[in-house]
């Protein structure tokens, strides 16, 4: 894609500071979250019910009595694969001229393609700088993100004093990147910068968000020690868009209310009440464009009664999980790929190889390798010859040596 001109990038961030505006001014009253939501979603329903895969999906179903978030559970949810498999044009409201398509990182083990109006992608921008401002991340220091998605490739980009680079980018690219930038935050994928930090001394910085994968507490107190900052995590997903994020409390995830609906289901489908764990069922509100209702993103989490201390209005949730019989594993420039799960939820068997590591051993922290190429999860052309399982703690993570194409994917349990 050719990069925008300046009248268009102009005009991009006029529609960012004006969605910046509105989405600050929703902040500050619970109420007003609670009624833009309700009718925000009426509008997302009205446009979904003439397209596909709701069209279908909601034949027989009362969608003229859904009048807020409660009566989301009358519909159907509907699966990442009704949307993996559903062409693009015909989930759209809107000609195929007036969106970017954007892919998913494929960190959920399926690649996902959704869309978005210019307005759209610039209501994302505004929450991700609302949640910035509520985590306290400093508006004027050198920001460096490091990316999945579709530009997980990309070489350095500037945008003011704001950078990017891929986070499959060439491993010494992305050293140099941390040197020339110098960046007081950084944002990006809690593995990848922590095998980044293994290759360079770390610089001190003012704030580190992560996101795109579960951030484990071993994780954490890696990221901390290397970066001399506490990680903020943010939870999203490319076909439902920034969903929540954790304060300076950190003690839960804070709920983007009005943008999303984010329900907890049980195996039948049906809501459970908060402090119960079930799978995450998001509803959208942002996109009428390209509506997604009632989608099972494919994580494991629960809503949390209550309000935070810090002050802040919105609902929360608790951290967000994986689902418990799979594991994902994580591609860094340099060449490892590396994923973290529970312990005892660990392969034995690499993703990479066919051979069987070892998870035994009562040190903090053991290491077992194993040998072989094979393809990658997702049947991805990344090849492995070597791997290696490490246990810290309760957690536990494969890193592969060697390969050199690139597809994320989830491996199964073993």
């Amino acid at each position: 894609m050719a990069p925008p001109s300046a009248t268009t990038a102009s005009r991009q961030r006029l529609l960012v500071a004006a969605a910046l505006r509105r989405a600050m001014a929703a902040a500050r009253s619970p109420a007003a979250l609670g009624a833009a939501a309700a009718e925000r979603l009426r509008a997302v329903v009205a446009a979904a019910r003439d397209v596909e895969p709701y069209r279908t999906r909601w034949a027989g179903a009362p969608v003229d009595r859904v009048d807020g978030p409660g009566d989301l559970a009358m519909l159907p949810i509907v699966d990442r694969t009704d949307i993996a498999s559903l062409p693009i044009d015909r989930g759209l409201t809107v000609p195929r001229g007036e969106v970017q398509v954007l892919e998913s990182s494929g960190t959920s083990g399926m690649l996902l393609q959704s869309t978005q109006t210019a307005q759209e992608a610039a209501e994302q921008d505004a929450l991700r700088g609302r949640a910035y401002r509520f985590q306290g991340v400093p508006e004027d220091a050198p920001f460096l993100g490091v990316e999945l998605g579709p530009n997980r490739t990309a070489p350095l980009r500037r945008f003011g004093r704001d950078a990017r680079i891929g986070a499959a980018a060439v491993a010494e690219d992305q050293l140099a990147a941390f040197r020339e930038i110098a960046p007081q935050v950084v944002h990006g994928p809690p593995s990848i910068l922590a095998d980044l930090a293994e290759r360079m001394s770390p610089p001190s910085l003012r704030a580190l968000l992560t996101a795109s994968e579960q951030l484990g507490p071993e994780l954490r107190r890696e990221l901390r020690d290397a970066y001399g900052a506490d990680p903020l995590d943010n939870y999203g997903a490319t076909e439902v868009g920034a969903v929540s994020w954790q304060c300076e409390r950190r003690d839960g995830y804070h709920v983007n209310a009005d943008a999303v609906v984010v329900e907890v289901v049980g195996e039948d489908g049906l809501p459970v009440p908060a402090g119960v764990t079930g799978e995450l069922v998001i509803t959208a509100l942002w996109n009428t464009s390209a509506p997604v209702v009632r989608h099972r993103v494919g994580d494991l989490g629960a809503l949390v009664g209550g309000r935070c201390p810090c002050g802040i209005g919105f609902p929360l949730m608790a951290q967000p999980g994986g689902a418990p019989t799979t594991a994902s594993w994580w591609p860094t420039g340099g060449g490892s790929r590396r994923g973290e799960c529970r312990w005892d939820a660990c392969p034995t068997t690499s993703p990479w190889s066919g051979a069987t590591g070892s998870r035994s051993g009562r040190r903090p922290s053991s290491w077992s390798r194993s040998s072989g190429t094979s393809d990658a999860p997702l049947g991805s052309p990344s090849a492995c010859a070597t791997s290696t399982l490490r246990r810290s703690g309760p957690s536990c993570a494969w890193r592969c040596e060697n390969w050199t194409r690139y597809r994320p994917g989830r491996a199964s349990r073993a």
